[in-house]
């Protein structure tokens, strides 16, 4: 016979992620549509896993199996998921960088960051005996050092862009090209 089910052993932080996505949506809707809906889909992704949580905490009696069982459901949507967001706010973050700099030390941070990334994989790859905590480790400082300078270049703001043309007052538009203020540029 099966054991009977036990409430689960361990603190969820599920309650503690929804507060926060309530708290986005609520100041959303004061300061930002973009924030208000980046705390809605919050709640919802939190919602989710809180009950698949629940609810795998509770489907055999063996804690193990019940870990297996929410595993085998949710990784096929939370790892692509939180790959796709960590892409995206690393590469938000290093674009605030490469904006707020001037256009010459730009390209020198984009190759700095490609080399450091190069050099870490081929790190990792060449040295399978690194742990796993170890590369995670580096993984998250490397994310935290870029989301800090992301954020410090969007408080200093862009640099200026000059644009090209309107000082003489030419007009693109004749030969098919855009016309002054429309982003267009001719080098």
């Amino acid at each position: 016979s099966i054991p009977p089910a036990t409430p689960p052993a361990g603190p969820s932080y599920w309650p503690a992620l929804g507060a926060v996505a309530g708290v986005t949506a609520a100041v959303g809707l004061v300061a930002s549509p973009v924030l208000f809906v980046v705390g809605l889909v919050g709640a919802g992704l939190v919602l989710l896993e809180w009950m698949v949580q629940a609810w795998s905490d509770r489907a055999t009696g063996d804690p193990e199996i019940n870990r297996r069982i929410r595993h085998r459901l949710m990784y096929p949507i939370e790892v692509p998921v939180a790959g796709a967001l960590v892409i995206l706010v690393l590469v938000v973050s290093v674009s605030r960088v490469l904006l707020a700099t001037s256009a010459t030390v730009s390209w020198i941070v984009a190759a700095v960051v490609a080399v450091l990334i190069f050099a870490g994989a081929t790190l990792f790859a060449y040295r399978p005996a690194i742990s796993k905590d170890a590369i995670a480790g580096v993984v998250v400082l490397f994310a935290v050092l870029a989301i800090g300078a992301g954020i410090a270049a969007a408080a200093a703001g862009t640099r200026t862009f000059e644009r090209h043309g309107e000082e003489t007052g030419e007009d693109h538009d004749a030969g098919g090209d855009l016309a002054p203020g429309d982003g267009g540029s001719e080098g």
